[in-house]
Order: structure tokens, then sequence, then C-alpha cells
């Protein structure tokens, strides 16, 4: 019995079994901020709906009828599908000469959330929050912070700062 057939079967299985949890389809209506914007998405996807002007009236609508033609033209005027934005929100503390900015009050519209700290090709750090030690005298923090939104393949990036007195 040949068991390369079955082994490749399981290993595929398995491949897609372990991404599962951070893989996800396509965005969905929860990303956008109106139906529209959805159909728009589910339409052109990413792209930006083409505009017509008059000129290509009688052609288009011919081809397609005046109803799709209205509703393509109508599309473009209304130009790419418009997301929901993430907001940002980073809190500041210190605790014993512990400098602590804590992001996990941000917020995205699938509730699905990703961080990246200083540089988001390389981050220090992926979790909410990040410390370092002080050094006992006034210091202000600056750090850059990314909030990824996986499901609705958004983001939103700024610098969290925190004045320690």
């Amino acid at each position: 019995m040949d068991i390369r057939k079955p082994l490749l079967m399981a290993i595929i299985c398995f491949a897609i079994f372990q991404n599962s949890d951070n893989t996800y389809a396509a965005p969905t209506k929860e990303c956008f901020k109106t139906d529209y914007d959805y159909q728009i998405f589910l339409t052109y996807g990413n792209g930006t709906p083409e505009k017509f002007g008059i000129e290509g009236h009688s052609t288009f609508s011919t081809w397609y009828g005046p109803h799709e033609f209205e509703k393509m033209k109508k599309a473009g005027e209304h130009g790419p599908a418009q997301r929901k934005d993430i907001t940002i929100t980073v809190n500041g503390s210190v605790v014993n000469n512990m400098i602590t900015l804590d992001a996990s009050e941000s917020k995205t519209p699938s509730g699905k959330i990703e961080y990246a700290w200083g540089n988001p090709a390389d981050p220090v750090s992926t979790d909410s929050h990040i410390s370092s030690e002080g050094n006992n005298k006034p210091t202000k923090v600056s750090v850059p912070i990314m909030v990824k939104d996986p499901v609705c393949e958004t983001s939103k990036s700024t610098n969290a700062t925190y004045t320690v007195k």
C-alpha cells in the first residue's frame, strides 16, 4: 500500500488546522462604515470603482442596461469602500520605577486586535503593553505603536507618549 497520498493529505490538513486561528477569509460587514460601503467592497474589492462621465454613458448604458449603469456610476461617485476606524487608547503608569504603556483599551471594528510596539516590521513587543525601567528623573517616553485589525485588514499607528514627573 502506497502511503504517500494519505500522508500528504494529513500534512495539508494539519497545516490548515494550525493556521486557521490566524487566518481570515475577507473583511466582514462589521468592518465597513455603512451597508453600502460593504456592497461596494463585495463588488470592487479594495479597488476604486471607475468614475463614468457623460461620454461613457451611452456605451456603458447599452452594455449593462440603464439601471446597472446608474449603480456603477453611483459607486464611482462614492469612491472606494470606507472602513470603520480603529481607536488607539494608551495609558501610562509608573510603579517601582517601571514605566508601562498599556494599549489594551484600544478598539477595532471586529474586536480582533494585534499590537506592534516600535517598528511594525520588527516590533519590540506584540503584547498590549510595553514596559521599561525608568531613571528616577522627569522623563518623556514616546514609543511608536501600530494597532491592527486582522479581520478588517486595517491598521492605525501613532506615537504613544507618557511624561514621568
